[in-house]
């Protein structure tokens, strides 16, 4: 195994990586949760995504530095390039919360003006699209009968522009878009094409030539979702053949051929 030098090491130990990297600095964890709350700062990790929510930006940089100095006792360093401050404001329009909120609507106009929205920023380096991703994928597959206007979704005319342009911009995405999608999000995506086992066949076909691990479980629980439903005609073959296709490519992953399939 080579040292890291910066991160969370990933992907080197196999499905339990993430798990112990958690462990590893879950002790520093509670040294700065306990120091930022003394001193009214927030302090956040997931992953290797950490988080500290202030009013003082001259304290928080302290924060961050004391943090880096403890992190490199450890033998890792935080990333500078990807070290940054934010207010308020561009935290909410990075997150997209002016577009979610137009999403918890049940009047199809508000939902395809915060998808105009969306469609404005993307590709910008300001916008987390993957809560828009999967928001969208519940919105454009919801049956009529959840809406609280059934005759305005059912006559929702933009609704088909919309699910042929998502499936657009995933599939041009590929990988980077599906590995954001659990089983049922999966699934819903499937439900974008006209022959939903056109879209199985699609995400197998990229997830299978990628070394990661979570996506091709998620996959094959998603296909175990289509073949448990009586929602869809889909040839049992045609599952199966998906299912080999990703286990085939995941012959080294414990997870995967003891577990998941």
């Amino acid at each position: 195994m080579t040292p890291s030098s910066k991160g969370l090491p990933q992907e080197i130990v196999q499905d339990a990586s993430r798990i112990l990297a958690n462990f590893y600095i879950k002790d520093l964890d509670l040294k700065f949760h306990e120091e930022c709350k003394l001193k009214g700062v927030k302090f956040l990790r997931w992953a290797d995504d950490i988080t500290f929510i202030g009013t003082d930006k001259a304290m928080l940089e302290t924060l961050v530095h004391s943090y880096s100095l403890e992190l490199h006792k450890l033998g890792l360093n935080l990333n500078a390039a990807k070290t940054h401050c934010h207010s308020k404001r561009e935290i909410e329009e990075y997150n997209c919360m002016d577009i979610m909120r137009n999403f918890k609507s049940k009047n199809p106009n508000e939902i395809n003006v915060g998808i105009e929205w969306f469609r404005s920023r993307q590709g910008t380096k300001n916008v987390r699209e993957d809560r828009v991703i999967r928001r969208l994928l519940t919105i454009l597959t919801q049956e009529p009968y959840l809406a609280s206007d059934k005759k305005a979704w059912i006559s929702w005319p933009e609704r088909n522009h919309h699910k042929t342009w998502l499936k657009s911009f995933i599939t041009t995405r590929g990988y980077d878009a599906l590995k954001l999608l659990d089983a049922n999000r999966l699934t819903k995506f499937f439900e974008l094409y006209s022959n939903p086992v056109d879209g199985l066949i699609e995400a197998s076909t990229i997830i299978a030539a990628k070394p990661y691990t979570n996506s091709k479980a998620e996959l094959l629980r998603a296909i175990k979702k289509l073949k448990n439903t009586k929602r869809y005609k889909i040839d049992p073959v045609q599952l199966e053949s998906c299912k080999l296709q990703i286990l085939q490519s995941a012959q080294d992953s414990s997870i995967i051929t003891r577990y998941c399939a």
